[in-house]
């Protein structure tokens, strides 16, 4: 009985009245989405908190001591993990919130809505760390914009892939979802708003172009939502825009109606491509975005744009 007693006792060593301002930061990093240690521990940067003394909360914070937390933490169910192994052969392992670390931020005002619990499926791992950075910089971005005495205020939202095929039972069948879907909301001061519906596709040079062409048209066509093609590097930016601008010539030439033109000339216009490390840096606003045509567009209204 009292082995079960102590048994017990360790289980519990971390209860909601033990978390400390560094274990909230811990939460508030994972929010984004599962990371390996180091990049857990590059996240918590973000959210460095001041002693009375000013001595910062994370500053030279050790692997060893932040592994060391985590681990109680998981032991706890504060933090989930799952291991995982790279193409290379190496092994490491992703950590994540749980329900109990989820209910400890509703109490900071996290955004609930925009946490993201869920594992990537092994063979996906790799994007999925594409997918986090980019959610990373959402939380960036600008939330004023002044311009000529005028002002603009932005806000975002979104829902992953994986949310939106779990809302629809596993996704209907033939359905594509993108990476991101992202609204984006801009309050200006006359008090009008504008919204823009972003389908986001972080590309990580795994897939063949005219696969991507097909998920980008399919999806397209379902939603008429705008599409942005974050790409590896500039080499793959070229091959992507160049597929797409001539698959859409081609099916152009073999279209037989009005309205089948129309689509293709609507799909046209409707899809940007950017440099994925460019957005990390530049976000929304200072991203070159170059559509299909090779014109420069913008997602920001046009006032606030540069």
């Amino acid at each position: 009985m009292a082995d079960e007693r102590r048994g017990n006792a360790k289980k519990t060593a971390i209860s909601h009245a033990d978390i400390t301002p560094r274990d909230v930061n811990i939460f508030r990093s994972l929010g984004p989405g599962p990371k390996t240690l180091t990049l857990l521990r590059e996240a918590l940067a973000m959210f460095e908190e001041r002693r009375k003394d000013k001595t910062p909360l994370n500053h030279d914070l050790k692997i060893a001591a932040l592994k060391t937390r985590v681990h109680k933490l998981r032991k706890a169910n504060y933090i989930k993990s799952r291991r995982y192994r790279s193409r290379d052969g190496k092994a490491f392992a992703l950590y994540a919130l749980t329900p109990a670390s989820v209910e400890v931020l509703k109490t900071e005002r996290y955004p609930i809505k925009l946490i993201r619990t869920a594992f990537p499926h092994e063979n996906t791992v790799t994007h999925e760390m594409l997918v986090i950075k980019v959610v990373e910089r959402y939380w960036k971005e600008p939330k004023i914009f002044e311009k000529n005495g005028r002002t603009m205020e932005m806000r975002l939202k979104f829902i992953d892939e994986n949310a939106m095929k779990s809302s629809s039972k596993g996704g209907k069948k033939g359905w594509r979802y993108p990476d991101l879907l992202t609204t984006l909301i801009f309050d200006f001061d006359d008090e009008t708003r504008q919204e823009l519906d972003l389908a986001v596709e972080i590309d990580n040079n795994t897939m063949a172009p005219d696969r991507v062409f097909a998920k980008v048209k399919s999806m397209f066509e379902r939603t008429n939502h705008a599409t942005i093609m974050l790409c590896t590097n500039v080499a793959r930016f070229n091959e992507l825009r160049s597929w797409f601008k001539e698959e859409i010539e081609r099916l152009f030439q073999k279209a037989k109606s009005y309205e089948e033109r129309k689509k293709l000339t609507d799909l046209l216009k409707n899809v940007a491509f950017g440099i994925h490390d460019d957005f990390l840096r530049d976000g929304f606003r200072k991203t070159e975005w170059k559509m299909i045509d090779e014109r420069i567009t913008t997602v920001i209204p046009g006032d606030f744009a540069d």
